[in-house]
């Protein structure tokens, strides 16, 4: 049978028509998918930022006395909490979570390529010795940084952290060891997590816990 050209317009509209409505349909369905993923997200206290944000120059030292930068978030996902190493309470709960979390992501897919970050917020007391014992407490693959008070603050305000020494720290020469361990910082403590080009991507509200932490780091990583 011979089409008249009638026809054939016909039958190439229909055929366009159909092929933007399965593109519409698409669309819906996985913007549908995406707001209940953010739901979902938003649930268990994670927050997605739509445009994940490029960090600044930073330049911070790790537990072996190398430089780390902005450019070593690159290449990896990387989970960030700012905390010290004296913190009495919600640093060691924090860093356990952390813990638990990282020992029972069991997909190496996901796993090979994820750094847990400790960025002390303790420029008197935080050497990147004190910070190797104490990250390695938890576990001898977590990297953990310091430095002079600037250049925590300029990471910290990136990523929304506010910090403040309580009260007025001591005179260092008081103390024989040169080291006063009395004064406590207040500091935010949520955690921040950059994707694999070294941005931003969401932060996770206290409490942390990692049952929540092990759904929201695959949900990011299967979605972003």
């Amino acid at each position: 049978m011979t089409l008249s050209q009638n026809a054939k317009i016909g039958l190439v509209v229909f055929v366009v028509f159909d092929a933007l409505l399965a593109i519409a349909l698409v669309s819906l369905y996985l913007a549908r998918s995406e707001r209940e993923l953010l739901t979902e997200l938003r649930e268990i206290g994670v927050t997605v930022y739509p445009q994940p944000m490029q960090l600044s120059e930073f330049q911070l030292t790790d537990q072996f006395g190398n430089p780390f930068t902005e450019e070593n978030l690159n290449g990896y996902w990387s989970i960030l909490f700012l905390g010290y190493t004296n913190c009495p309470d919600i640093c060691p709960l924090t860093m356990a979570e952390l813990k638990q979390f990282y020992q029972r992501l069991d997909d190496p897919e996901i796993k090979d390529d994820l750094r847990i970050v400790l960025v002390s917020v303790d420029a008197e007391r935080d050497t990147p010795e004190a910070m190797a014992n104490y990250v390695n407490s938890f576990n001898r693959e977590f990297i953990g940084l310091s430095g002079d008070y600037d250049s925590i603050s300029k990471l910290a305000s990136q990523v929304f952290v506010a910090h403040s020494v309580v009260g007025q720290m001591p005179d260092r020469s008081e103390h024989a060891d040169g080291v006063d361990r009395g004064y406590l910082i207040e500091h935010s403590s949520h955690l921040s997590i950059f994707n694999e080009a070294g941005q931003l991507q969401a932060i996770v509200r206290q409490p942390i816990r990692d049952r929540d932490l092990l759904t929201a780091y695959r949900l990011l990583r299967g979605r972003w």
